[in-house]
């Protein structure tokens, strides 16, 4: 795990993100919740996005107040996976059987989690669940459509 940790940079991600094909499988994941909160106002200025923490930063489109700036930018965020599916997950669905079985996925070893919106193809999420207990083959995890990033595919190989 730490040598693929080592290895990943945005040009990886990018080309996993790219490349490895969306597909419906049986996905057996254990139950894991993952949360972060964080500041943003190092990467903010890193970004470029300085003004707004100065001492004479202007806000006149959205307050009447003359001596304000920015002091503080925090991001939280959570990801819930349980038997249920995931927490707060949104979006419409519809259902469709296949005629053969699809490939299972088991994943009972330390592994990387990204979660990817579709339409833009952004990672929004991502994250390491170092020690993962399997849940039991009668509890299969249904996340309807699951895109297996890692199934059968070693990053290491692919570059």
């Amino acid at each position: 795990m730490k040598e693929v940790e080592g290895y990943i940079s945005k040009e990886h991600l990018k080309h996993w993100r790219n490349s490895v094909p969306e597909e419906y499988i049986d996905l057996y994941l254990p139950k894991f919740s993952i949360s972060v909160d964080a500041s943003l106002r190092d990467t903010l200025k890193e970004l470029g996005i300085t003004k707004a923490f100065e001492d004479n930063a202007d806000f006149s489109g959205i307050s009447d107040e003359t001596e304000i700036k920015v002091s503080k930018v925090s991001h939280k965020a959570s990801l819930s996976v349980t038997e249920m599916g995931t927490e707060a997950a949104a979006g419409s669905i519809s259902e469709m059987i296949r005629l053969s079985l699809p490939p299972s996925v088991r994943i009972d070893r330390p592994f990387l989690v990204f979660v990817m919106e579709n339409s833009a193809r952004s990672i929004l999420f991502m994250g390491k669940i170092n020690n993962p207990t399997l849940i039991q083959e009668n509890q299969k995890l249904d996340v309807g459509n699951a895109v297996a990033l890692c199934a059968g595919f070693n990053p290491l190989e692919s570059f």
